[in-house]
């Protein structure tokens, strides 16, 4: 098995969404593998899964489902998953892994108001056993980004943020 490469190695990757610092730790692009098998595990973090292609099952807190490209799940903190691709038709993964903390300071212009703060951590947090389909064209700002990370050109820093 190929092994993953990390995207944001060596970068420091923080953006400031009203008073939630958003702290990208890890940009993960795993190729399709028909062994490829992830054991159950949890992490501290929110993980953002987009499959852009193959199919795959994922085990969520005890429960399974089937995710194929154009759809993608999320997996908040202390939830534990499983990722097993199919040998069939073996998915590829994007991941996007980030803490995401509140911080004080922020001039009440761009801060969020406590509730939706609230609101969005709540629901990243969820342990939801399905996938969500990609409608919003995910995977293909993902593949924008590895491709801005691979050509290193003027100011991609700023527009990964």
């Amino acid at each position: 098995m190929e092994t993953p490469k990390n995207y944001t190695e060596g970068l420091n990757l923080n953006i400031l969404f009203g008073n939630l610092s958003i702290r990208v730790s890890t940009l993960v692009k795993t190729q399709p593998d028909p062994g490829w098998h992830v054991y159950p595990h949890s992490h501290f973090d929110y993980e953002f899964h987009i499959i852009p292609r193959g199919k795959g099952i994922i085990r969520i807190q005890g429960s399974e489902f089937t995710v194929t490209g154009g759809e993608f799940y999320i997996t908040g903190p202390q939830i534990i998953h499983e990722q097993i691709s199919d040998a069939q038709d073996p998915m590829e993964e994007y991941c996007l892994e980030c803490e995401i903390m509140a911080v004080d300071g922020i001039p009440d212009a761009y801060a969020l108001p406590l509730q939706q703060e609230r609101l969005l951590t709540d629901i990243l947090s969820q342990p939801y056993s399905r996938p969500f389909r990609d409608t919003a064209g995910i995977a293909g700002r993902f593949e924008a980004l590895f491709r801005e990370v691979e050509e290193e050109p003027a100011g991609f820093f700023l527009k990964l943020q």
